[in-house]
């Protein structure tokens, strides 16, 4: 995050912090969970189609080789979407939206914020 983003978000929460008693914490974090159902169905689909399209060029290819094929495909198609934010891109708006408000809670309560003089806390 830019110098400058980072001061505008500090300069947001001082000025909001000013008119309440509460205590705001902002968190950005580069990804918050991995979306290994969305990886696992990439993998999926390319493991299916490439072998055949692999078929469709060489009937006559083995078993063996299709199977490796498949294999080869299945691991690079998944780790391309683990290691990269494609999964991210592509996984449901509402999901990713849950997993945010999760790692919201888990740094609430990690942060002690629920033990606090009047034990209340709101996460959007």
């Amino acid at each position: 995050m830019p110098a400058t983003e980072r001061r505008a978000v500090e300069a947001a929460i001082a000025t909001a912090e000013q008119s309440t008693s509460a205590e705001f914490v902002a968190a950005v974090v580069r990804r918050v969970e991995h979306h290994h159902a969305v990886s696992l169905g990439a993998a999926l689909i390319g493991a299916l189609v490439v072998p055949g399209a692999v078929l469709l060029w060489d009937p006559w290819i083995s078993v063996a080789v299709a199977t490796g094929i498949q294999c080869a495909v299945f691991a690079v198609v998944y780790a391309v979407f683990e290691l990269s934010p494609l999964a991210a891109w592509l996984a449901p708006r509402r999901k990713r939206a849950m997993k945010v408000r999760r790692f919201a809670r888990l740094m609430f309560f990690e942060r002690g914020r629920d033990r606090g003089r009047s034990r209340l806390g709101w996460i959007g």
